[in-house]
């Protein structure tokens, strides 16, 4: 799953995806990341490497001075 994301300056970058009762599922992005488009990929593992479940989860990205979250649904 491609989570897609602008970056307006270089700084550092941090995607977690969520599950629907707020826990921590996996960090996609924990880096400094240059100016521009970035395309992200979730796999549907957590961070031990299993498959998640079906479902709603949400994304956040947090850089320096913004934080957005969104909704995503895993079909399979």
């Amino acid at each position: 799953m491609a989570i897609a994301f602008d970056l307006g300056t270089r700084a550092p970058a941090r995607l977690t995806i969520y599950d629907a009762a707020g826990r921590r599922v996996r960090r996609v992005v924990d880096r400094t990341l240059d100016a521009g488009h970035h395309d992200a990929s979730w796999d549907g593992r957590d961070d031990r490497g299993v498959l998640t479940a079906p479902g709603i989860y949400f994304y956040r990205l947090e850089t320096r001075g913004l934080t957005a979250s969104r909704q995503l649904v895993r079909v399979r």
